[in-house]
């Protein structure tokens, strides 16, 4: 079972340890910071993608072993405040909601000025990258897949929540579909 952020905990600010999207094809950069976060509990590996303020990496909860997704604030944007909020108010937000098409943050921290956010990982890439590699698919297929997509949205509106870039993109799909 995936350990859920403390929903009941006093709102956070920046100095807790606790606090854009996939979009692009990954390139071989360097990671942005240290080789591990968390005090050593996280373990980042190769670059899965890069979004308008952030990057993604996959990682290893070396406490429990599992695979995670970290998502890194962009080093150009760790000076201004206005992002800076914005990506912890993401955090805050996914981390409360609790919807089996909302992706799980499960922690956050800040390793020196750069904001970063743990998220459960999804293998198999985005509704983008199967439509390209794939083609369209079947009536049924893309039916449940928006059944999903729309059920997830849900549950972020409910929560007081505007998604604001619902694209093929930013739409994970795992092994079994959404």
């Amino acid at each position: 079972m995936t350990p859920k952020y403390d929903k009941s905990r006093p709102p956070l600010d920046e100095s807790d340890t606790w606090f854009g999207s996939t979009c692009e094809l990954p390139s071989q950069e360097p990671k942005p910071i240290a080789d591990s976060l968390g005090g050593g509990r996280y373990t980042l590996g190769s670059l899965l993608g890069k979004g308008g303020m952030a990057l993604v990496y996959r990682a290893i909860d070396t406490t429990t072993g599992t695979p995670r997704a970290i998502k890194v604030l962009r080093t150009e944007f760790g000076t201004r405040p206005a992002l800076r909020r914005r990506f912890v108010f993401e955090a805050r937000s996914l981390a409360r909601i609790d919807h089996p098409n909302v992706l799980t943050v499960t922690d956050a921290g800040l390793v020196g000025d750069r904001l970063y956010m743990v998220m459960e990982l999804i293998e198999g890439g985005s509704l983008a990258e199967r439509i390209m590699s794939d083609g369209p698919m079947p009536a049924d297929e893309a039916l449940q897949l928006t059944l999903g997509i729309l059920a997830g949205v849900g549950a972020v509106h409910r929560a007081g929540l505007i998604h604001r870039d619902i694209k093929p993109a930013n739409v994970l799909v795992g092994p079994d579909g959404l």
